[in-house]
């Protein structure tokens, strides 16, 4: 592990801090020193990663709901796709984890983040999470009793993520107003349906 879990928290409550109180003209300036010493490609490469990696779990989703919808038996449900959850949950987590390396690093690379760029991949990053869940979403609204059952494996999942996107806002100033333009617009619906409500307050919808 290249962090432990409490320095994890700590620079989450950071993270959550930065968004939600104004900032000084000293918070203002770090984050401006903070985003000029890390380099866009160590930033943005362990999201490259784990946009991949999520797409290919969302497909092995979809052939696991495929398997159970007809049946509509709760228990059926979570046994296909529980296990799935738990390894987007571990994709999410392990991209956060190197995420907040670069950041404690601080890179001496002198090269300021490209905010579009890393706006495109967050949003990327998001709507391909929500696009895996999706089927997730369609079963719990089909199935009676399944939200609470399936609740063990989301909300994990709901953690790791608001940890990765608080750590990409606080770090990269003006972040989060370019990726709420890139969203799609059934992110909302499908985070409320899910019972992911800290994402979206995080995501300000």
């Amino acid at each position: 592990m290249l962090f432990s879990r409490l320095a994890i928290v700590s620079l989450l409550g950071v993270a959550v801090s930065a968004l939600s109180q104004p900032a000084s003209i000293k918070e203002k300036r770090l984050s401006v020193d903070v985003a000029a010493h890390v380099s866009t490609d160590d930033i943005l490469a362990p999201l490259h990663g784990c946009i991949d990696k999520v797409k290919s779990l969302g497909a092995e989703i979809v052939e696991a709901v495929e398997t159970v919808k007809e049946v509509k038996d709760a228990k059926a449900v979570v046994a296909a796709v529980g296990p799935l959850l738990i390894e987007v949950k571990t994709v999410i987590h392990n991209t956060a984890h190197e995420v907040l390396s670069v950041a404690a690093k601080r890179n001496l690379t002198k090269r300021s983040v490209d905010l579009n760029t890393a706006a495109a991949l967050v949003a990327e990053l998001l709507n391909t999470v929500l696009a895996a869940l999706k089927p997730v979403e369609e079963c719990i609204s089909a199935t009676p009793g399944l939200g609470p059952l399936l609740a063990p494996f989301l909300l994990p999942l709901n953690n790791e993520l608001a940890i990765l996107l608080s750590t990409l806002f606080a770090l990269v100033a003006g972040l989060l107003d370019v990726v709420l333009t890139l969203l799609d617009g059934t992110v909302a619906p499908v985070l409320r349906a899910l019972g992911l409500g800290p994402i979206l307050s995080i995501l300000t919808l």
